[in-house]
């Protein structure tokens, strides 16, 4: 008995630490759902008005990201509930794009977030609440290039070509 308990305490120890590694490792593929539902609440001259009041989803995202190779790496988020122009599908593409690590050097293509700086760029619109003025009118993804030097893990100098905003 003594045998057979310390044999399945074993394999189970062998088996948490496999478990351990491959969450260590670097990912082909991470799938997400992003989703948000806000309460909002519409008035007319002090009036609620009932027919445009209550529960209202906002958001409802894919999101997409991995690692091809050690240093080849790729991300895309689509909205599903954003409509676009005849004129172009990646209107609701909110970026897709590859990066190539290089020590602490990175190059990445494809659709991107525009490096304007602000606040509001450094957190995804499902997570704002209160926009400014500012957000509500500059378009923040756009297609380019980019290269980056990471001096530290959170410090990083980016230089990026695309279409300006502005």
């Amino acid at each position: 008995m003594r045998r057979a308990i310390c044999t399945a305490l074993i394999a189970l120890s062998i088996l948490c630490s496999k478990a351990q590694a491959n969450d260590n490792e670097e990912r082909l593929l991470t799938l997400r759902l992003e989703t948000r539902l806000d309460y909002q609440r519409h008035w007319l001259d002090g009036t609620t008005v009932k027919e445009n009041t209550g529960f209202e989803g906002k958001f409802i995202n894919i999101r997409a990201d991995g690692n091809i190779t050690d240093n080849l790496s790729y991300s895309w988020r689509q909205r599903l509930n954003k409509e676009h122009s005849d004129r172009t599908f990646f209107d609701a593409t909110d970026w897709v794009y590859l990066n190539y690590n290089i020590g602490q050097w990175s190059i990445a293509g494809g659709k991107q977030v525009v490096a304007i700086g602000g606040w509001e760029y450094d957190r995804a619109p499902i997570d704002l609440y209160g926009c400014s003025v500012f957000w509500n009118n500059i378009p923040c993804y756009e297609i380019g290039a980019s290269a980056g030097y990471s001096f530290t893990e959170s410090d990083k100098l980016t230089f990026q070509f695309c279409e300006s905003p502005f």
